[in-house]
């Protein structure tokens, strides 16, 4: 079962370290292509040419999709700052009622002040200890 278990978490996360790994190989494929002078002869990389215009309709084109997938990481990047602050309003608004059932549970207190995220997971932890089988409560 421990094998089982141990090959069944291995795998998702090993996955980064096979795509570093890769990244690793790949660099240095491309560092020694661009440093073997017979590599760098080939066709696709057209070294001891002479400089070429490009021409003006691709220029812009790929101005365009730069500019697009600049505004494209901005509009998401607002996006999730958006999503992050709804979640932490409604993270914060189940600890406080988390916090007052603990506090309603534990010490009967009907209305308590919410402090913050800390103070409710010590009461829920208190309220854990509290109801544990081995409790003196």
């Amino acid at each position: 079962a421990w094998l089982a278990y141990f090959a069944a978490l291995a795998w998702p996360l090993s996955i980064p370290a096979i795509f570093a790994l890769a990244c690793l190989v790949f660099h240095g494929v491309c560092c020694f292509v661009a440093c073997c002078r017979c590599c760098r002869r080939q066709f696709c990389c057209r070294e001891r040419r002479e400089p070429y215009t490009v021409p003006k309709p691709l220029l812009f084109l790929c101005l365009a999709l730069w500019l697009a997938s600049t505004l494209a990481v901005v509009g998401l990047g607002f996006s999730v700052q958006e999503q992050s602050w709804q979640f932490h309003g409604a993270l914060q608004r189940h600890l406080c009622a988390a916090s007052r059932l603990a506090s309603e549970a534990i010490a009967g207190v009907e209305d308590p002040y919410f402090l913050g995220s800390e103070l409710a997971l010590a009461k829920l932890r208190s309220l854990a200890g509290a109801l544990d089988a081995d409790s003196t409560m």
